[in-house]
């Protein structure tokens, strides 16, 4: 049958109209009487007309404006059928406004999202940036989430703050609804979903897993809806598996979907969220009993101290019986308002104490900080202790975002950060397969003796081998450096990648590889004195290499932990093993090494007498000592004997700076070139503000351990605190060796450093690992060992 004009024009709409949608456009350029009649070879007056008809009928929507655009009615309806689409649209500036929101606002992404957890640092930041996604996407497309977690945790809440921000953002319909069932009753769920899809609109359909499932039940299921929705013309509705935690086969879920994510119970939540949380709940009683309700802080530290093997749903249910215990004991004393105690609440709360002492104590002290003695909560308005803190970052002052570099940054400071602790080659995974292909490229190369430069470029062609490599910088320009050796080295590390593996990398992988050995080959390159930092304790030594050679753009700085094990052991098991190091490294014109005090100043007489090499000790370590000598060492033409000359000469001037008290003013802190240096190493940290925190943690800290102030100690203990900052925000972890041990032997210590850090509101979120605490208890010791001889001597 031969079709008609009115069949042609409606046909050619529908097709501009899919056209438009599908590039994204939102142009309907096309969609118009002009273009239709010189497409059609027909007259423009009778195009306009069956336009008009077409109209009239409510087969096409209107957008006012010259020309008038006539929209496919049934292509938009089809492709975004929860959207609420008027039948004139009033000028085209509206069209792309009715389909899309503008991805480029980052608080679009925010929007709605209005859940406890959901901010800087917070537990469920991560469990929404793997999630939300979904939400944002186009519609018609189906959607399976995956979600595992402990009973009481909150997941099913999650559901509906979810399904709350797919009707805001017209991912679903406003009057749809979820459908909640057990995986044990699938069988039966199923009949009673097929009812509810032909008399009701369900846009969402959660299925708990408590035990062992069958994968094939599982896929059955979801195919079986898909062929039902697809039977009734209905749309997918939004899948989400809620999976008990001692369920085992969750990895099953990510062979169907990618929107999988493990929700944190209570103890992962932070300090600051779980008092949110226990506001909220007492807000929301105060409504649902329309009365008044005080409580103390003291009584919020009682319910966040204890354990609950429910989460959530036991936090809220003890918090509901103290409040039913205590509305019926003010309804016979008449009492007004309902008072919540640490005296007056459950049993259960008080004796199921958390066996983590130190944690009871975090708890205690931020809820200190945090909140005052009382909180009065009204029903009919907010409680404003509860608004003040949902709208605090409570390490936003000392935090700062760094840009995101370009590949040719990032490589370097990749290169520059990459660890300095001497390492022998059983340290490197030389089984690994990777290393196995790869070292004997490295033979001939000044590389072979730097293993940490090594091992790290090996740990990052793995990652990119399991697809795990993290883009940590900028993709619109994949550009390198290189010079005719770093080329040549390059190109024979990727092609043995790619022959040995059986995979062609990617362009920005080959471009990061490319980057990497460049700046590595010129780092070691620039070496002209060797500098080895030796100190007591872990870690303090490898915070002075990293900085300094991030300083210089070179690797000139080593370092080696004489540690609790090497301390407790015979001095010459460590001098033998510094020889055994020290060996493979490019030492080139010779080895300057920089202890703190005894017997690590005596490391060089060591050396001389089993390496033919030129050594020198110099100490104390400091950070102006150190800074003074990199400015020495950077010098390529100086020797290691006039480098002995020069800053010999130097160092009575440093001494005399750090036995003054001049940095115990604030002026004189922050116009210190010395800390100003810090920003150039620590970008993510603002160093006004992080070092006046450190600094009133260590001014306690001279206080209870009686200890006299100098320049010395606030330097060093505000630079290692700053680089303990970095690496938390950074979320990096370190080691520390017979943690244990030392703990039972400091715990005077540890504690008093616990508490006073914990003291400061900026670093309540941070989760400061007790191995980061361990870390700067060296620093106090060092610097108490350091008083007690020069008091001795006096």
């Amino acid at each position: 049958m031969a079709k008609t004009r009115r069949d042609l024009i409606m046909n050619l709409v529908r097709e501009y109209t899919s056209e438009s949608l599908a590039d994204k456009s939102f142009s309907f350029e096309r969609c118009n009487a002009f273009d239709i009649a010189l497409d059609l070879k027909l007259d423009r007056s009778n195009v306009s007309r069956i336009l008009n008809q077409l109209f009239n009928d409510l087969q096409l929507i209107k957008v006012e404006g010259r020309p008038t655009l006539y929209l496919s009615k049934d292509v938009i309806v089809g492709e975004y059928h929860f959207n609420n689409i008027p039948q004139i649209i009033p000028g085209k500036e509206n069209l792309k406004n009715l389909f899309v929101y503008d991805a480029s606002d980052a608080s679009f992404y925010k929007k709605g999202m209005n859940i406890i957890g959901n901010g800087y640092e917070e537990s469920l930041t991560p469990v929404i940036s793997k999630i939300t996604p979904a939400i944002f996407y186009y519609q018609n497309k189906p959607l399976l989430i995956a979600l595992q977690g402990e009973k009481g945790s909150g997941k099913k809440y999650f559901c509906k703050k979810l399904f709350d921000l797919a009707v805001q953002n017209k991912r679903i319909s406003k009057k749809s609804r979820s459908f909640t069932f057990d995986y044990r009753s699938i069988n039966e769920s199923f009949s009673t979903l097929r009812q509810q899809f032909l008399d009701r609109n369900i846009s969402m359909v959660i299925m708990e897993i408590y035990t062992p499932f069958q994968e094939s039940e599982i896929y059955r299921f979801w195919n079986d809806l898909n062929n039902l929705c697809s039977n009734e013309n209905k749309p997918l509705p939004i899948m989400i598996f809620l999976i008990d935690k001692s369920v085992e086969n969750f990895a099953y879920f990510s062979q169907l979907t990618p929107y999988t994510a493990k929700y944190p119970n209570v103890k992962e939540r932070t300090t600051k969220e779980m008092i949110e949380l226990v506001l909220t709940f007492l807000q929301e009683e105060a409504v649902n009993l329309n009365c008044r309700i005080k409580v103390t802080g003291n009584a919020i530290a009682s319910f966040l101290s204890a354990d609950y093997t429910y989460n959530l749903f036991q936090l809220r249910n003890e918090i509901v019986y103290s409040l039913s215990n205590n509305l019926y004991s003010s309804v016979i004393t008449n009492h007004e308002p309902i008072v919540i105690t640490h005296e007056n609440i459950s049993k259960n709360v008080i004796q199921n104490k958390s066996a983590d002492n130190s944690l009871e104590d975090h708890i205690r002290i931020t809820v200190t900080q945090l909140l005052p003695e009382i909180i009065d909560i009204y029903p009919d308005q907010p409680c404003e202790t509860l608004e003040n803190l949902l709208q605090t970052q409570l390490n936003a002052s000392i935090v700062i975002t760094a840009q995101l570099k370009n590949i040719i940054e990032k490589a370097k400071e990749d290169v520059l950060m990459t660890r300095t602790k001497l390492l022998d080659s059983s340290s490197i995974e030389m089984q690994s397969k990777v290393y196995q292909a790869l070292t004997p490229l490295f033979t001939k190369t000044k590389l072979k003796n730097d293993r940490q430069i090594l091992s790290k470029l090996y740990i990052q062609i793995q990652h990119m081998l399991d697809n795990t490599f993290a883009y940590q910088f900028q993709l619109e320009h994949l550009d390198y450096k290189e010079t005719a050796y770093s080329q040549e080295l390059s190109d024979n590390v990727i092609s043995t990648v790619e022959n040995k593996f059986n995979i062609s990398l990617l362009k920005v992988y080959k471009s990061y590889i490319r980057n990497f050995i460049y700046y590595a080959l010129k780092s070691i390159s620039q070496n002209t004195i060797m500098t080895l930092i030796v100190c007591h304790g872990e870690r303090l030594a490898e915070n002075y290499a990293q900085h300094l050679n991030q300083i210089l753009g070179s690797r000139c700085f080593f370092s080696f932990d004489y540690n609790l094990y090497y301390q407790t052991h015979d001095f010459h098991e460590f001098t033998d093993k510094i020889y055994k190091l020290i060996k493979y490294i490019d030492i080139g014109k010779g080895v300057l090494i920089v202890g703190d005090k005894p017997p690590l100043t005596t490391l060089d007489k060591s050396i001389i007498s089993t390496l033919n090499i030129p050594s020198f000790s110099l100490y104390p370590v400091s950070l102006p000592l150190l800074y003074e000598t990199s400015e020495v060492v950077s010098q390529k033409t100086m020797h290691l004997l006039a480098l002995l000359s020069d800053v010999v000469n130097r160092k009575k001037k440093i001494k005399a700076f750090l036995n003054d008290k001049s940095l115990t003013s604030k002026n004189e802190r922050q116009s210190s070139d010395i800390f100003q240096r810090f920003q150039a190493t620590f970008p993510t940290i603002n160093i006004a503000k992080s070092n006046e925190a450190l600094y009133r943690v260590l001014l306690n800290i001279c206080t209870e351990c009686n200890l006299p102030l100098s320049n010395n100690i606030i330097i060093q203990f505000l630079f290692h605190g700053t680089c303990m900052l970095d690496r938390c925000v950074k979320k990096q972890k370190i080691r520390y060796n017979l943690l244990e041990s030392f703990m039972m032997e400091h715990t005077e210590l540890f504690h008093i450093m616990k508490t006073n850090l914990l003291k400061i509101r900026d670093f309540m979120t941070l989760s400061i690992s007790q191995e980061e605490i361990a870390v700067l208890c060296d620093v106090i010791l060092n610097y108490q060992m350091e008083i007690n001889v020069q008091t001795e001597r006096k």
